[in-house]
């Protein structure tokens, strides 16, 4: 089968489908808390990242407290590069149609009408309408703020996506019919992908390569500052880092080439860095 993206406004049942579709597959679902494990791996503290991470909120600290914001970008990107690489996951949210827009990827977004998807928080959340309202209002502008500034995009735009569903379902009670239909359609499109598509060992590696580059970056970006800093992180033998570009003095350097070897997965760098 293929790797599956599904993003999904609050409260469209999208977690239900997400979650459904992992099961129907026997995939392995990553969400926010996959995440907040698999990051315990890095050499750094991404404690705070995570928690913005795992509520899809823009992290304004993230301007004052760290030393260039690509570091958040590059720890979603390492992460889920890893987990594809294993095949057979469903991943809910997390930008994953951004990351991963290889063809043998299935890239999905459900949507609901407003009122809908507040009646469903009613009931979920047990609240009145008028909160109901207000808070559906603030997850929908945060989910999108935060999608905006991690990944410079509009979670609106359709191309985007491969499919795109927005069930007219009328309540929660009856919204099992549309999305069993749902369901269904997404996993033919998947038997689809996987026939003429299919991810390859050769993608497999690509992906792990791509993980360990990220992670690296990662790491290194979130003690060193980018202002005098140029540099590219390659893995063309999985295990072995090259770095190459500028730093400003001798002792950056130095402290790059560490920060590298220190990463989980890494067995020899390659430090090609100018002093500029």
């Amino acid at each position: 089968m293929a790797i599956i993206t599904i993003s999904r406004q609050p409260y469209s049942f999208g977690d239900e489908i997400a979650q459904e579709i992992a099961k129907k597959l026997n995939y392995k679902l990553i969400d926010k808390f996959i995440i907040n494990n698999k990051v315990k791996d890095f050499h750094c503290n991404f404690s705070d990242e995570l928690h913005d991470l795992a509520n899809e909120k823009e992290p304004g600290f993230f301007k004052h407290f760290f030393k260039n914001p690509e570091v958040y970008n590059c720890l979603v990107q390492a992460i889920l590069f890893e987990e594809a690489s294993h095949d057979k996951i469903v991943i809910k949210g997390r930008g994953g149609q951004y990351i991963l827009n290889q063809p043998y990827v299935l890239k999905i977004r459900i949507m609901a009408p407003f009122n809908v998807r507040c009646s469903y928080l009613e009931k979920k959340e047990r609240v009145n309408h008028s909160l109901a309202e207000k808070l559906l209002a603030k997850k929908d502008h945060e989910r999108e703020y935060f999608i905006r500034y991690l990944f410079k995009k509009d979670i609106s735009k359709t191309n985007s996506y491969d499919l795109i569903f927005t069930g007219q379902i009328s309540c929660f009670d009856h919204y099992k019919l549309g999305a069993d239909l749902i369901i269904s359609t997404i996993l033919d499109y998947a038997k689809k992908i996987e026939k003429t598509q299919p991810l390859t060992e050769n993608n497999k590696d690509n992906l792990k390569r791509l993980s360990l580059e990220k992670r690296v970056e990662a790491t290194i970006k979130k003690e060193i500052s980018s202002e005098h800093v140029d540099l590219n992180i390659g893995c063309e033998k999985l295990g072995d880092i090259k770095i190459t570009g500028f730093v400003a003095d001798e002792i950056e350097r130095n402290k790059i080439f560490k920060l590298a070897q220190l990463c989980h997965g890494v067995n020899s760098v390659d430090n090609q860095l100018s002093v500029t």
